[in-house]
């Protein structure tokens, strides 16, 4: 670990803390220094508010995926990209445009009308069941406000 790797364990409040470099993405290094799952929140908060400083960007993990080897794969960086560029600055760029309010939803209305047939059918026969009689699957997704 070299002096600039120090500075960083001590810009974030890590130093005195066992860490070691390991190579990541594009020829570049990453510092992986344990923490308890008691402090991972303020000790990343930490990191976060010293990146302008460090130019290290705060990444927790799992203990096992931190010393597995398979903390840098790109697997999930190459998939995730549907074909545009899949090095770290561009999944940066496009990470600094993301609108996540915004994508978030779109995720849910997915998730919701993925399953939306199974879950209105299902619920549909049991009241059927249970009941004898149940409103027409469109007025259950009306009355859901299911889009799908």
């Amino acid at each position: 670990m070299d002096s600039h790797d120090q500075s960083v364990l001590d810009a974030t409040g890590l130093s005195g803390r066992q860490a070691r470099v390991q190579d990541a993405a594009d020829g570049g290094t990453a510092l992986l220094v344990d923490v308890s799952p008691d402090e991972m929140l303020d000790r990343w908060a930490a990191a976060r508010a010293v990146v302008d400083r460090t130019g290290r960007w705060p990444v927790l993990c799992a203990r096992d995926v931190a010393h597995d080897g398979s903390l840098f794969s790109r697997f999930y960086f190459d998939e995730g990209a549907h074909g545009a560029d899949s090095s770290p600055a561009a999944v940066l760029a496009r990470a600094q445009k993301i609108d996540v309010d915004a994508r978030l939803a779109e995720q849910a209305l997915a998730q919701v009308c993925d399953g939306a047939v199974d879950w209105v059918e299902h619920e549909r026969t049991v009241t059927l069941a249970s009941y004898g009689d149940a409103p027409p699957a469109e007025e259950i997704r009306a009355a859901a406000a299911m889009p799908c």
